[in-house]
């Protein structure tokens, strides 16, 4: 379930979750629904982390890779 939701709410452009969107992969009409905030970030850390170490599997791994990169780079 998380590796799907990855898939579906990362930017695939700049990189990052959004904050929201509906199951169509359409925004919201919040302001805010493009923003990507820290905590979404850590917890998908969090659960990527424990993937891999219950399940093993690659692609968790290759995950929090990809998110741990996203979160601790300088942005602009």
């Amino acid at each position: 379930m998380v590796l799907n939701i990855l898939n579906f709410a990362w930017d695939s452009e700049y990189g990052g979750l959004y904050y929201f969107m509906d199951a169509d992969g359409h925004p919201l009409q919040e302001l805010e629904w493009d923003q990507k905030l820290w905590w979404v970030h850590l917890e998908s850390l969090v659960a990527l982390a424990m993937g891999d170490r219950l399940t093993g599997r690659e692609a968790c791994w290759e995950w929090y890779q990809k998110m741990y990169d996203y979160t601790w780079s300088p942005k602009s």
